[in-house]
């Protein structure tokens, strides 16, 4: 299937989007920045001491004008680059994660417009190094998001791999329509990336795409009060096993639904679970009122 500039193909199961060839040869070079947590990182938001599930938000400072935007939560984080104001979605790994300080810039012109930062993931038992290329905001109202993806352990040159992404890729990337991808050879099982709607962002009208929302959005600890009734989040920890497959009805009127959900596991083989979720419409969102996860 051919998306924007790239073909993806199956390669030992993975999905591999391949580089498209450049429509015109252009200069670029590197720079790079090395975030200072502790000194010039500022806090703009945080949780109190006393509140479960510690986050944080951070302003650090880039190359040139430009910044990092960090957000910290429940073991995993994301990042945005370069003038923005805000930052855009949740965009991260399923896995619990950080990143390495060094970021580098590619520069056109002196202006930069891709980052390759290196993130370390969980999962599996192991600890997986990728290569994640971004767009950087070239204004205040401007978004950053990810492009690509490069397994740092299994893609040979894969620096240089990131950085052919991010010369090829990035600057007619558009973020919220174009799709990521990895690039190179993948040890499966890949590193899984999760996009989580913003908590001012649309929701789903349809209610089990509502549902899917929602336990993508607990399976990486993003905000999941909008998603439901009353009572706590619901089971993180199973979210981040998980996935939903199948979602049966059992019920069915004009503002109501009892459906069956099958969770299989994200990664390996093994037993799937069966659990049964009731839903509301109200003012024309719908939300979980009740659920009898395993």
């Amino acid at each position: 299937m051919r998306i924007g500039d790239t073909v993806r193909v199956g390669v030992a199961g993975a999905a591999i989007a391949v580089l498209a060839s450049p429509t015109a040869a252009q200069e670029v070079s590197s720079q790079y920045s090395t975030i200072e947590w502790n000194s010039e990182c500022s806090v703009l938001d945080r949780s109190a001491a006393d509140e479960p599930g510690a986050w944080a938000r951070l302003e650090c400072a880039g190359y040139g004008t430009n910044k990092v935007l960090v957000a910290d939560d429940d073991g995993r984080m994301s990042l945005d680059y370069g003038l923005m104001d805000t930052m855009g979605p949740w965009e991260s790994f399923a896995g619990f994660n950080q990143v390495i300080d060094t970021v580098e810039w590619r520069l056109a012109d002196g202006q930069a417009f891709a980052t390759i930062h290196r993130w370390l993931v969980s999962g599996g038992g192991q600890e997986r190094q990728v290569l994640v290329v971004s767009t950087v905001a070239a204004s205040p109202d401007g978004q950053s998001c990810m492009v690509g993806f490069v397994d740092a352990g299994a893609a040979p040159e894969a620096n240089t791999l990131a950085r052919e992404v991010a010369d090829r890729q990035a600057r007619t990337f558009r973020c919220g329509e174009s799709d990521a991808g990895w690039y190179g050879a993948v040890e499966e099982p890949a590193p899984r990336p999760v996009l989580v709607v913003a908590d001012d962002g649309g929701q789903a009208e349809d209610p089990e795409a509502m549902l899917r929302q929602y336990w993508s959005a607990l399976s990486v600890g993003g905000s999941v009060s909008r998603f439901l009734m009353d009572g706590d989040d619901g089971p993180v920890g199973l979210a981040s096993e998980y996935e939903i497959g199948r979602v049966e009805p059992l019920v069915a009127a004009d503002a109501e639904r009892r459906v069956r959900v099958t969770l299989k596991l994200r990664s390996g083989t093994g037993e799937s679970l069966s659990a049964k979720v009731g839903l509301v419409r109200l003012e024309g969102t719908w939300r979980i009122a009740s659920a009898q996860w395993p």
